[in-house]
């Protein structure tokens, strides 16, 4: 979300693939619900939230049948390896016919007795849940069964019904795992896992990993509020991000009638939420990874970014709900602090994009008109109904960025005047209203929802 669009060099990219990536951690299952045989090697697994049928257990073969009796958005099939470790099927497309989904193949790991973990994610219109039950971020809210043998299918004791959380790519066997996460088939090789929040817990983020900034970019130098220096028109509040249904929430809203706050006499019909590691977490190189699924309402302009931690004159808040009359500054010296946007959208555009934004300068500087830089790529973000994941590589001379797993952006930060690209960042989501990219604002297209299933960061 830049302070200041100054679009230099635009490069349209288009990519078409459809992916996202999956956290799935291994645990023991205790056994809690049906594990009837049906016939040889075939088994019934129910669930809270339905039934799925095993059948074909024969050589390395297996048949998953879900038999829902419509036809749903989507409905995807993930399956562990034989050993319980890594995935040998991530969000593969079950075939419909007469009710019932139905999926056939085989491994090499499915060996007598070898303990393999089942989901299939079921997307209703938008919203997910895991059948027989659970989640997709840990195993314990899996179904798991003994290939092959009888009376052995069993499932975690987790009731959980919600699901939003990670999916991943069918190539992703060879995906790792790091304390109960497994890790999508994009992150580099070589990169560990060094921090993350899945978002699965319910209400406020988690306080020892989230700050907030509230209000409209006041500016002191005016003195006023500049819609964070993009015309922006919402007034941000904490408790507009929220976790729900494995996720982080962002909503936005619109009164059309009184408004929602009166700050400085003026009055504030728009709110929504930013959320930021500011004052908590901050990391210089490392591969950045998200899965977010963006809205698509006219007027709203999400974005998943950075910014360097030498800004200054900026304010922000622990408080979730501080007192209603409370606001943020901005920083003071954008652009020379740095701002790297992973991945930014706006409207129902199908294209999203990432940029850089620098000072001109080498050095840290108030901000000064004609003195700052960009260099931004645009790219398809496929099915927006679909959650994405978004990616960056950082090192000291070059950043990466990545939609699901397709390169969308490189640019070289070894000249000089890109020092700003050799500090540490803090990152942040938000969704703001209007503004540069937003545009235009409907107010029928209120509330709207930006989700961020998790936010991953390796080194």
């Amino acid at each position: 979300m830049k302070f200041r669009i100054i679009k230099s060099i635009i490069l349209v990219a288009v990519l078409a693939v459809f992916y996202s990536c999956s956290a799935i951690g291994n645990s023991d299952l205790s056994s809690n619900i049906s594990g009837d045989k049906l016939s040889t090697m075939d088994y019934t697994i129910a669930g809270a939230n339905g039934t799925v049928v095993l059948s074909g257990m024969t050589g390395t073969s297996l048949t998953v049948t879900y038999s829902p009796g419509v036809q749903y958005t989507g409905v995807w099939l993930y399956v562990s390896q034989g050993n319980g470790v890594g995935l040998v099927l991530a969000h593969q497309a079950m075939t419909y016919s007469a009710g019932k989904y139905t999926y056939t193949f085989s491994n090499s790991t499915f060996t007598a007795n070898a303990t393999i973990y089942i989901g299939v994610l079921v997307n209703n219109n938008g919203a997910e849940t895991v059948v027989p039950q659970g989640t997709l971020a840990t195993t314990t809210s899996w179904s798991t069964f003994a290939y092959g043998a009888a009376n052995t299918v069993s499932s975690s004791s987790s009731s959980s019904s919600s699901s939003s959380s990670s999916s991943s790519s069918s190539s992703s066997s060879s995906s790792s795992s790091t304390g109960g996460i497994v890790n999508s088939p994009y992150v580099p090789s070589g990169y560990k896992l060094v921090w993350n929040d899945e978002f699965n817990g319910s209400g406020q983020p988690n306080p020892a990993n989230w700050n907030y900034q509230v209000g409209n970019g006041y500016n002191p130098g005016l003195p006023g509020f500049q819609g964070w220096g993009n015309g922006e028109w919402e007034w941000y509040r904490p408790e507009n991000s929220y976790q729900s249904g494995g996720n982080l929430v962002i909503e936005a809203d619109y009164s059309t009638g009184a408004p929602y706050y009166v700050v400085n006499g003026l009055n504030w019909y728009q709110t929504s939420g930013k959320v930021t590691t500011r004052g908590k977490q901050a990391w210089q190189y490392g591969y950045f990874e998200a899965r977010v699924k963006f809205p698509t309402g006219q007027g709203n302009w999400c974005a998943f970014w950075g910014m360097g931690t030498v800004g200054t004159g900026d304010t922000f808040t622990s408080s979730y709900h501080p007192a209603a009359t409370y606001y943020d500054t901005m920083v003071n010296n954008w652009a020379s602090c740095g701002e790297i946007d992973i991945a930014e959208h706006a409207d129902a555009q199908a294209n999203g994009d990432s940029d850089v934004l620098w000072d001109l300068r080498t050095g840290i500087f108030p901000w000064t008109a004609g003195e700052n830089a960009n260099y931004a790529v645009f790219s398809s973000y496929g099915d927006l109904s679909q959650f994405h994941v978004y990616g960056m590589k950082w090192t000291a001379s070059q950043i990466i960025m990545y939609t699901d797993g397709v390169q969308s952006y490189i640019i070289d930060t070894t000249p000089a005047t890109l020092e700003e690209f050799r500090r540490s960042y803090y990152f942040q989501f938000n969704m703001a209203i209007g503004g540069t990219l937003g545009g235009s604002v409907d107010a029928s297209a209120f509330p709207m929802y930006m989700y961020v299933d998790y936010f991953r960061v390796y080194q």
